[in-house]
């Protein structure tokens, strides 16, 4: 009897394996609310995650691939003007003449249009490319967030979302500018984390890049700033002074965009195509209905699984929601000021891309928050199926009915080659593929 209670003893002081992983551990200090909202779901959502990896591989077939071969639309017929003929003529072209707003990527088209694809394939295949790297980057910040559950529904929203799938096949500079954005918010929560000096180089000189891809992206700027207040105030490693350098840094990388960049705003009347934006039009924007009705059917669907549904209380500082509420508004809500107060009228949606990736962390956010679990996981799946699903049913031509390719065909049969046709300067490239 003695021994069988010593034995017992000595279990209950060494517990099994099994014991150990059935018996809840808790983490204390600053790192538990990273700790729950990193592991606590991810081992739950497997099923669900693959669910929306083949949604995730649909969509960009359909939505993406398809239209890699379609005509050309009216602006991207813009792209193919600035970069024909030899380099310097295309460089020169970019820079006297600033309908395109980044001669980086004039740049870029001429170098892809040379290499003897077919011509829509040829300039929207960096587009395509730089948007599933997009892609991959917010997967990768959504993780460092602590969203590790939800990353692949964050990228489930993003990829979902018109203006991305707009850009994602298109000759113009937006896709790899908001690569460029995206990679820039990684590389800034990084360093505020760890304050490298690498991470610090790789953040100003990705701001300074996706400012040379699109002017624009400058409106990110405010964002990082805000965020980098914020976390210094919050005890961030980095010292004031490197603050300073790395803020300084991508203001004198673009100091050679000055010129280019005065000449644009000189002649913005001519490029201004929208009207002043009123608070009805801002409102529809910030709350985007495809999205609100997506959620409001993921949180039924989620009361309904599990018979109760209520957001588990953060363990973290709010250094999350100050990144994303910031990244989500203050791009958007700078091009509303800006088409209110002055001639150039910048509240269109390419204008302020860079704020999707912001709103696809947020929705993940918010079903991150969900509990019990079941409801959590259930809510996810039913806002990503619901995502895709709509977004196929409504699938056609995402730019639209232009056909330039069949009107510059239509032209060529009728004309000869050395016949000047007032407004179709694309007759010659037409030829070549």
């Amino acid at each position: 009897m003695e021994s069988r209670v010593r034995r017992a003893g000595r279990a209950r002081k060494h517990p099994s394996p099994m014991d150990t992983r059935m018996t809840p551990t808790r983490t204390t200090g600053p790192l538990a609310g990273a700790h729950l909202g990193i592991l606590s779901s991810f081992p739950t959502h497997r099923h669900e995650t693959a669910i929306l990896l083949v949604c995730l591989l649909i969509t960009v077939w359909r939505l993406w691939l398809a239209q890699m071969g379609s005509s050309l639309w009216l602006d991207e017929t813009g792209t193919v003007w600035a970069v024909k003929g030899t380099f310097d003529q295309a460089l020169d072209r970019s820079w006297m003449h600033p309908g395109q707003p980044s001669v980086l990527y004039s740049i870029i088209a001429w170098l892809v249009l040379s290499t003897g694809f077919p011509m829509e394939w040829a300039l929207r295949l960096p587009s395509i490319l730089a948007m599933a790297g997009a892609g991959v980057v917010l997967y990768r910040l959504a993780l460092r967030l602590g969203l590790r559950g939800e990353a692949v529904l964050a990228v489930t929203v993003f990829v979902t979302r018109g203006l991305v799938i707009f850009a994602a096949a298109d000759a113009r500079p937006y896709a790899m500018a908001l690569l460029s954005v995206v990679a820039a918010v990684l590389m800034l929560t990084r360093w505020l984390d760890s304050g490298r000096t690498p991470d610090a180089a790789g953040y100003a000189l990705l701001t300074a890049l996706s400012i040379y891809l699109h002017y624009l992206c400058a409106f990110m700027i405010p964002v990082h700033a805000a965020y980098a207040v914020y976390r210094l105030r919050t005890g961030s490693r980095v010292p004031r002074s490197g603050v300073v350098v790395a803020a300084a840094l991508p203001a004198i990388l673009c100091l050679p965009l000055a010129p280019h960049a005065a000449n644009l705003w000189a002649n913005r009347m001519p490029h201004s195509f929208a009207g002043t934006p009123g608070l009805a039009d801002f409102a529809h924007v910030l709350l985007p209905s495809t999205v609100m009705l997506c959620l409001a059917g993921g949180l039924f669907a989620g009361r309904l699984s599990s018979g109760a549904l209520a957001w588990r209380q953060l363990q973290e500082p709010p250094r999350r929601s100050v990144l994303l509420l910031s990244w989500y508004l203050l791009p958007m809500t700078l091009c509303f000021a800006v088409s209110r107060l002055s001639e150039a009228k910048l509240f269109v949606g390419r204008y302020f891309l860079w704020g999707v990736p912001a709103l696809a962390l947020l929705v993940a956010w918010l079903i991150a928050g969900i509990e019990p679990a079941r409801a959590r996981r259930t809510a996810g799946l039913v806002v990503g199926l619901a995502l895709v699903g709509g977004r196929i049913l409504q699938s056609g031509n995402i730019h639209g009915s232009e056909d330039w390719r069949g009107a510059v065909q239509a032209i060529n049969s009728m004309v000869g080659p050395g016949t000047p046709v007032p407004g179709v300067w694309l007759l010659r490239l037409s030829r070549r593929g």
